[in-house]
């Protein structure tokens, strides 16, 4: 019989303050093509999002593909280098930090990636890749079996099956292995990145209550991407909506889902079936933003302006800024049309 995991308590860090926090951060991209300085273009994938992670809750990070939330979760991860802006963990800028503050980082913030095969050495054994983050980190020497086996646990894996290779599990047990090697090192921020879109309906849900539950035992944080609200429904305790790079709203799950403000939300639950139609749907994709500056230039207009049933001539000219509803709701446009 496999022990308890006596360090399923939970981490112990303050509540009342942010784990994470993401300051007007944006990430550029230098477009190919071009010889000279003059002819330079870059395509900005992140243009000054600000939100704040607190410790235990979910973060759902929500819209289409192409709006920049796997390149802002890369900047979390420390993968990418934003272009301007701050992350900071418990205070600390992580791209300042000296090694000590560098190598907690690495620990307590892990990834849990969309692809549950590729994401897998396919020559390593299960139990490999599961205790293959406490070599990195040089955090255990002994009893390295058994911990392998407890995690295997905690995921609903067995022990024996440790000794199988990726390629002998369904893509619901390989998501749980990476899963398991996520909460190795007991992190306090887990980036989860469309992490059920590659996985039946069924297995979807059984995976989904698995984060929940090892939430709730290891007091961890979630920035949680996806493109399905439904899903973003059921994890989150705060959503923040991404287009073309910005947050066009935020808020907590009831709020925003309740009484969504911002079209291009009401766009994303119009085209969810079985739910309540609360706009016209657009057509079209995300637009790729493109300027000659690094930084990302001034804006001209709503980036959604194109696409939005509601637009009108202010909004092809001017950028909207952020209206603040009750509580920390807020959305970026510049009518404030209440959701029927």
């Amino acid at each position: 019989m496999i022990p308890p995991d006596m360090c399923d308590v939970g981490n112990t860090t303050d509540m009342n303050l942010p784990l994470l926090s993401v300051e007007k951060v944006s990430k550029s991209f230098l477009l190919p093509g071009g010889v000279f300085r003059s002819d330079k273009r870059y395509c900005h994938a992140v243009r000054e999002v600000t939100f704040e992670l607190r410790p235990g809750e979910t973060l759902g990070v929500v819209g289409e593909s192409g709006c920049g939330k796997t390149t802002l979760a890369r900047m979390i991860a420390r993968i990418e280098t934003p272009t301007a802006g701050k992350i900071r963990y418990k205070g600390q800028d992580i791209f300042a930090a000296d090694y000590p503050g560098f190598k907690e980082y690495r620990e307590k913030t892990q990834y849990i990636f969309q692809d549950p095969y590729a994401s897998l050495n396919p020559r390593q054994r299960a139990g490999e890749i599961i205790s293959e983050p406490f070599i990195i980190h040089r955090r255990k020497s002994t009893g390295l079996m058994l911990e392998t086996e407890r995690l295997l646990a905690s995921v609903g894996l067995t022990p024996e099956q440790k000794d199988r290779f990726p390629h002998e599990f369904s893509g619901g047990q390989r998501q749980r292995i990476g899963i398991a090697r996520a909460i190795a090192l007991r992190p306090e921020i887990i980036i989860a990145d469309e992490p059920v879109s590659a996985l039946d309906v069924s297995v979807q849900a059984q995976i989904l209550n698995l984060l929940k539950d090892l939430q709730e035992t290891r007091n961890i944080s979630y920035l949680f991407i996806s493109h399905d609200m439904g899903v973003i429904r059921f994890m989150s305790d705060r959503v923040a909506v991404m287009y073309s790079g910005r947050i066009v709203e935020m808020g907590s799950n009831e709020q925003v889902f309740n009484d969504p403000r911002h079209p291009y939300t009401r766009m994303l639950m119009a085209a969810v079936p079985g739910w309540e139609k609360t706009a016209a749907g657009a057509g079209g994709e995300v637009p790729r933003t493109v300027s000659d500056a690094a930084t990302g230039g001034e804006d001209k207009g709503c980036a959604f302006a194109p696409r939005c049933p509601e637009a009108g001539s202010d909004c092809l000219v001017f950028s909207p800024e952020f209206r603040l509803l009750t509580g920390d709701h807020i959305f970026a446009c510049h009518f404030d049309r209440k959701a029927a």
